[in-house]
């Protein structure tokens, strides 16, 4: 699947936190000591370090993977040299996101060994011919728990002998793509991106309805039933921030009963989620917390 189509897929369907880093220190881990290694990156690199996690935590849903309660976070980039992209992917091509997350995925591989993490795992997928790559960002522990919590659905869409064992060691190979380990199934993802199990099954199943749609086999029936089965996204439905800098913290957004208990869980999660993020990161030091966090 290509980058511009998971885009359109993960843009439709679709407590935990630390006060300061203070917290993070208090967790046992080594204040000065991140503070050090940061400083021996150069200026230039951790403008664009800060750039690209930025990118990733504020508007890919990022944040709430390291101090929520999200599984599991995508982004991606185009690469220039084997696109021939036009119109909106070509405007993603060259928008200043695409060089961020390009531009610091590329610096962040120079720097990573500086912070080694534990719980948390950042990885890409994409061959070297392919006209994107595919970032992952993902809480290890709330994957596992997610996957374990509906392992009845991942055997029934991946075969009985499935296992949450087995599924996490397909997310720790770095040469297999999450996505395509999970049957490319919209259901499963979407689960463990953190929109929902039911909103995710019904996004699926809205999904094979209007694909009978556009490929004109839809009975009058199925026609009945994409129209039953229309909903809004969910999202935007956050609270102003209280600093402008903080104004871009994106909560998930997804398809969903707009009705449901399960949305309007969602939807308090995340915005308490929210509040506490901003909080985290309300006098600044982005990078240090960051790192301290993903390190912790």
């Amino acid at each position: 699947m290509t980058l511009i189509r998971r885009f359109i897929v993960f843009s439709v369907i679709g407590i935990l936190g630390f006060g300061s880093l203070s917290a993070l220190q208090a967790e046992g881990f080594d204040e000065d000591g991140i503070a050090a290694r940061i400083q021996e990156i150069p200026l230039d690199d951790r403008f664009v370090l800060e750039a690209f996690f930025r990118e990733l935590l504020f508007h890919e849903g990022g944040a709430f993977v390291l101090f929520g309660s999200k599984p599991l976070a995508l982004s991606g980039y185009y690469r220039i040299e084997n696109s021939n992209l036009t119109g909106w992917g070509a405007f993603i091509l060259l928008s200043h996101h695409n060089g961020q997350l390009k531009e610091g995925w590329m610096i962040w591989q120079k720097y990573k060994h500086l912070f080694p993490m534990n719980n948390f795992m950042l990885k890409s997928y994409g061959t070297p011919d392919d006209d994107s790559v595919t970032l992952y960002f993902l809480n290890k522990t709330l994957c596992a728990e997610m996957i374990q919590r509906y392992i009845e659905d991942f055997k029934t869409v991946l075969g009985d002998r499935i296992s949450c064992e087995i599924i996490m060691d397909w997310f720790n190979d770095p040469s297999k793509d999450l996505i395509e380990s999970l049957g490319n199934h919209q259901a499963l993802y979407g689960t463990l991106l953190g929109f929902g199990r039911d909103n995710a099954w019904f996004f699926h199943r809205r999904l094979i309805l209007w694909q009978d749609f556009l490929d004109l086999t839809a009975t009058q029936e199925k026609v009945a039933a994409i129209r039953a089965e229309e909903a809004p996204r969910i999202g935007p439905y956050w609270e102003e921030a209280p600093y402008d800098h903080l104004s871009y913290i994106v909560p998930p957004a997804f398809v969903g009963s707009i009705y449901s208990q399960e949305t309007e869980e969602l939807q308090k999660r995340y915005l308490d989620e929210r509040r506490k993020i901003c909080k985290i990161y309300e006098n600044g030091r982005f990078l240090e917390i960051t790192l301290a966090a993903l390190a912790r």
